[in-house]
Order: structure tokens, then C-alpha cells, then sequence
């Protein structure tokens, strides 16, 4: 009887702690956007008709919010960081069993590396997020994992214990992935720089050749439509190195996949049909941004439509959850995307596309005068668009105006280089306190509502988009002329 009491003890003991283990990995893990997304876990089964997998490339090129709003598509993206095909095909296998989807699309673009996976860190993200008892998650660790690193995988709490004291309020919050559906919204710009391509004779890495041979099997199986990808690229980026073999890998992917009657859309040798801008769709020659990835996006929908089986769900009362996500979605659009642009010109595009918003309040300033010259004709034309009648393109010392659900309430330009100037008032309801500083002055501009401090303070022009409704910071920026991009966003833990 004792006997059976200890047993019962120490069974009730172990289950506790891997069920403590489960519920807190997640809450310690580290918040990186370009990890892979725990949210997928949270949906019912059978909910997501297609399913993606493969690296940052695909995380950022891909937008299922997108999907669903042009088609009516039920779609996640299960890609992240560093994501390689070994890791692609246990993620491939969990979709099967989660979703039973109607298409899963695979993107290859890592299939350059030889390794099982790239980044150990990644790898926790993945089987940290999976189901405890996965079968799925115990052959991932088995078969990609050194025998003596298993058991942080299998009890990952150790790994992150010490994290406890860094704890902060987003870790106890939803993360963006809830709304977005696995994908990571980015709206930098740059000129991507056109990449020289030579003819190559490297050879498909091994491994690479298996997991692709691996998914294609795994999805005839279970009679699932794979479709294979291989993301655009627009230019040369430093840290991916040469992509003279990246074509030849391409090539020989196209064999495989014709060779097993896969459908293969290779946009590294041709991405024509997807009318992408090299000076604005990429943020850094090889991952699209939110421009690039509408374009994507919008073509991937119509090619999933044409080519497959996939419903349109928009009627469906199953799927009104996404149906009232769909403004709380527009909203955190707007927020990631002008907190990752780095240009004014687009800056300056994507309020003028919300300004009208009731709930939008918007104040720019100028901090130690504003040269002639910096604001282009084509920046002073948005400006005008949102409300803005001074000339900025003439330069100023100091400057102040407000905007409030797209009506200009206040507007005033200093002359006096030795004086800041100041706007006090109330806006909505909300007390608001400005002031734009002059040439040389000390002190910082400050752009105050409700009892917070919003300016970003740096050099040249500053910009506070701030939601009214929900009394919260949208984005703060400084376009500094006077130094290189991208521009300086305000860090919003430190004042929210």
C-alpha cells in the first residue's frame, strides 16, 4: 500500500512539473518577430485550408491576412528564421496532422545548406511551440538533435529559467502572430543592388536533396498537393553571399520536382508575373517587404485559386473569427509597417492613407531648423494631401503642426532661430503640449498627449502618430537629413 502511495506521489510530481514545463517555456521564451509561431497551436483543428513552411524569406513574403482578404483563403504560415528543409518537413508533417490541408507550399530558398538545421535557437522555437506528447516533435529532436543536447530539448524550461527577471508586459500579451497568421511584416526600403550571376557547377547539398525527396513523399502519402517555391530575390545582399550557386540549386530542384510531378515556381529565375520595384518592394535585396509581399501575396492567392480546390471561406461562419480580426489586423499593418519604413516618401504615403481615421491624431515638429531643399516636391505634394500648407521644401527653423482625424487644428512656423515655439491645448478631449526647438537649441523637441512623452527628439523632422481611442502610441520617428537612413524610431517600452 505504501508502495503504491509513493508511486502515486511521484507520478502526480512528474506530471505537475511537465505540465508547469509546458505552460511556462512559452511565457519564458524569447520574443523574437522572426521566430516560428506558437499561435498555430491555439487554433482548432481543420482550420487552415493552405499551409506554408520555409524560411524568413517566406515568413516575409507571404501575408495570409492577405489571402484572406483578396480570396477568402484560411491560410498560416508556419516559415521562421533559418528555417531548413529538415525543419520544413517535420513542420509539413505536423500541418498534415493538425489541418489535413488542400495545398501546402514549401519554400526552398535555404536549400544551399548542408546542415539539418542552421540555428539551434530556431530549432527550441519549433519544438518548444509543438504539443508535449507530439510524435511529431519526439522525431524532430531524435532525428535532427545531437544525442546529447536532447534533453534540453525535451525539458526546455531549464534553458530558459534564468530568464524570469527579464520578464516584461508583452510576454505576458498576445504576440503579433495572432493576427498576422506566422507572418512578419516589414515596410523598409532600399534600392536593391543588382546581382551579378555566374554559371556555377555546385551540386545540391545531400541533405537538402533527401528533405525535399522527404516532403514530397510525406505529402503523397497523405494525398496533400504540395506546391515547391523558391522565393524572388531583387539584389545582391551582403550576408547571403553569392548567388551564382543559388541558381544552379534552383535548376536542380526544378528536376527534382519534375521528375516527381511537383509543381515548381522558381521566381529566382523569373519573377516577372509579379511586377516587383527593386527600389521599393525589398528591404534589403532579398526579403520582400510589405510592398513586395502584397505583390506576392495577391499572386499566390490567384495561383492557389486557379490551380486547386481551396474555398473561399469569407461566408462561412466558421471563419468569422478572422472576419472581425480583419480591423485589429489593419491597425497593427499600420503600426509595424511605419515602424520599419525608413523612407519619408513611403513614410509620408502610408499616413496619408490613414489620416482621415477619427482616431488618429498626428503632430510634426521640427527639431534645429529644417534645411531648404530636404523635403522633396513629392513629399511636400503628400504633406499637402494630409493637410499640411506650409512649404517645407523652403526649410524652416521651427515648426509645429496638428492633425486631428485629418483636420489641420493648429500650424505655426517659427522665424526666430534663438526661441522655440509652443502649442498648448486641448485636441479631442486630450490635453496636448508641444514644442518644436530652434537651430543649435540644447534641449529636445517634446510632444506631449494626455501626460505622455512621445517625441522622438532627434535632428530635422519628427512625426507622433498617436490612437486616440485606444490611448496608445501608433509610431514616433525622426528623419534626420543630416545622416544616412534608415530613420530613428522611438523605442516604445520606454514610454508607453
Amino acid at each position: 500500500m505504501k508502495k503504491r502511495t509513493a508511486i502515486l506521489r511521484i507520478t502526480f510530481f512528474l506530471a505537475v512539473v511537465l505540465v508547469l514545463n509546458g505552460l511556462l517555456t512559452g511565457l519564458f521564451q524569447t520574443k523574437d518577430k522572426e521566430e516560428f509561431s506558437a499561435e498555430y497551436y491555439n487554433f482548432p483543428r481543420d482550420t487552415f485550408d493552405v499551409v506554408f513552411a520555409g524560411p524568413s524569406v517566406s515568413m516575409e513574403g507571404i501575408y495570409p491576412m492577405n489571402l484572406w482578404d483578396e480570396y477568402g483563403i484560411a491560410s498560416y504560415n508556419l516559415s521562421c528564421g533559418n528555417q531548413s528543409l529538415a525543419c520544413s518537413y517535420y513542420l509539413v508533417k505536423e500541418a498534415i496532422r493538425k489541418d489535413s490541408p488542400d495545398v501546402v507550399v514549401v519554400d526552398t530558398f535555404y536549400c544551399g545548406y548542408s546542415d539539418l538545421y542552421l540555428d539551434k535557437d530556431k530549432v527550441h522555437m519549433i519544438t518548444d511551440s509543438m504539443p508535449f506528447w507530439s510524435r511529431t516533435r519526439a522525431q524532430m529532436i531524435r532525428d535532427l538533435i545531437p544525442q546529447e543536447q536532447r534533453l534540453e530539448f525535451w525539458l526546455p524550461l531549464d534553458l530558459f529559467h534564468s530568464r524570469w527577471k527579464d520578464l516584461k508586459k508583452q510576454d505576458f500579451e498576445a504576440e503579433d502572430a495572432r493576427l498576422t497568421l506566422g507572418a512578419y511584416i516589414r515596410a523598409r526600403s532600399v534600392q536593391a543592388v543588382p546581382a551579378e550571376v555566374k554559371e556555377s557547377d555546385a551540386e545540391l547539398p545531400e541533405n537538402s536533396r533527401i528533405y525535399i525527396e522527404k516532403i514530397i513523399r510525406l505529402c503523397r502519402e497523405n494525398n496533400v498537393p504540395l506546391v515547391l517555391t523558391m522565393m524572388p530575390v531583387q539584389g545582391q545582399a551582403a550576408w547571403f553571399g553569392s548567388l551564382d550557386s543559388q541558381f544552379r540549386y534552383a535548376s536542380e530542384i526544378q528536376e527534382i520536382a519534375d521528375s516527381n510531378g511537383v509543381p515548381y515556381l522558381d521566381f529566382l529565375h523569373d519573377d516577372s508575373m509579379l511586377h516587383l520595384d527593386p527600389a521599393k518592394d525589398t528591404r534589403d535585396g532579398i526579403h520582400l517587404n510589405i510592398y513586395g509581399a502584397a505583390k506576392m501575396s495577391s499572386w499566390m492567392g490567384q495561383y492557389l485559386r486557379t490551380n486547386y480546390n481551396v474555398p473561399d471561406r469569407r461566408q462561412d461562419p466558421k471563419y468569422q473569427f478572422l472576419q472581425t480580426r480583419e480591423a485589429e489586423y489593419h491597425r497593427l499593418f499600420i503600426q509595424r509597417s511605419l515602424e520599419s519604413t525608413n523612407r519619408l516618401e513611403y513614410y509620408l504615403d502610408l499616413v496619408h492613407g490613414e489620416i482621415s481615421s477619427p482616431d488618429w491624431l498626428v503632430v510634426i515638429t521640427t527639431q534645429n531648423a529644417l534645411p531648404s531643399g530636404q523635403i522633396t516636391s513629392a513629399e511636400q505634394d503628400t504633406l499637402e494631401q494630409i493637410g499640411i500648407r506650409a512649404d517645407l521644401t523652403a526649410g524652416c527653423s521651427e515648426y509645429i503642426a496638428v492633425l486631428d482625424g485629418g483636420e489641420l487644428v493648429h500650424e505655426e512656423t517659427g522665424h526666430n532661430e534663438m526661441s522655440p515655439i509652443r502649442y498648448e491645448g486641448t485636441v479631442s478631449g486630450l490635453p496636448v503640449e508641444i514644442v518644436s526647438q530652434p537651430d543649435y537649441a540644447t534641449d529636445p523637441d517634446s510632444v506631449r498627449i494626455n501626460d505622455g512623452e512621445y517625441a522622438q527628439g532627434g535632428h530635422g523632422l519628427n512625426i507622433v502618430v498617436y490612437d486616440k481611442k485606444a490611448g496608445k502610441l501608433i509610431d514616433s520617428v525622426s528623419f534626420d537629413f543630416a545622416r544616412e537612413e534608415p530613420a530613428e524610431h522611438v523605442v516604445k517600452a520606454s514610454i508607453e
